[in-house]
């Protein structure tokens, strides 16, 4: 018999209520809540914003000093706040210097990108940690020195190859699973701190 996921009910419908598109914030809203890793004034690169929740709260983070900029194959169907922009294009044919829009670098890039699934649990997650590994190729191109690299991992076994590949251009890595995330899901977010060559 199929069981209803209650936490998931529980996050969407408080999503619902709270103005955002997908219950996903509040993954990005404990991982930010507990590791303190976005602030006010930051710019920003979101991979993978469609529906819009993660790009819509790093926006109300940041605030109108700051500035974010979403990615996704996917249009977005809701206003964007002024201090955010939307490029609907693959991230695999995205340049540096699109990306950074005339500015030098990005304080941090988060990525929730995940893919169709197909419902083969191998091929799923293979296909989700290729799309991490193209978000960390990104981030090491746009980040400042020092900046923070945020991304959904689905766990099997090329995730400890892709942590040692970011072990070596940050000074600080972990893995953490936020409460909101569902109790059958191989998801994780790797948390990778102090980016260690400025991307200038």
């Amino acid at each position: 018999m199929y069981r209803k996921d209650n936490k998931k009910e529980i996050y969407t419908a408080r999503a619902h209520q709270e103005g955002y598109p997908a219950r996903s914030v509040y993954k990005l809203k404990e991982i930010n809540e507990r590791f303190h890793l976005i602030k006010k004034s930051y710019r920003v690169l979101d991979l993978g914003s469609a529906p819009g929740s993660w790009l819509k709260y790093l926006g109300e983070i940041v605030g109108n000093g700051g500035m974010v900029v979403g990615v996704d194959l996917s249009e977005l169907r809701f206003d964007l706040p002024k201090n955010t922009k939307f490029i609907q294009k693959d991230i695999y044919k995205l340049s540096g210097e699109e990306l950074r829009l005339g500015a030098s670098g990005y304080y941090a890039v988060t990525s929730d990108m995940a893919p169709k699934t197909t419902g083969i649990i191998t091929a799923d997650t293979g296909i989700a940690n290729e799309l991490a590994y193209q978000a960390l190729l990104i981030a090491k191109e746009v980040l400042v020195k020092n900046g923070t690299f945020i991304a959904k991992l689905f766990e099997n076994n090329e995730t400890k190859s892709l942590v040692n590949e970011a072990k070596k251009h940050f000074k600080s890595v972990r893995m953490f699973r936020p409460q909101a995330t569902t109790k059958h899901s191989k998801e994780v977010y790797l948390i990778a701190l102090g980016y260690t060559r400025s991307a200038n």
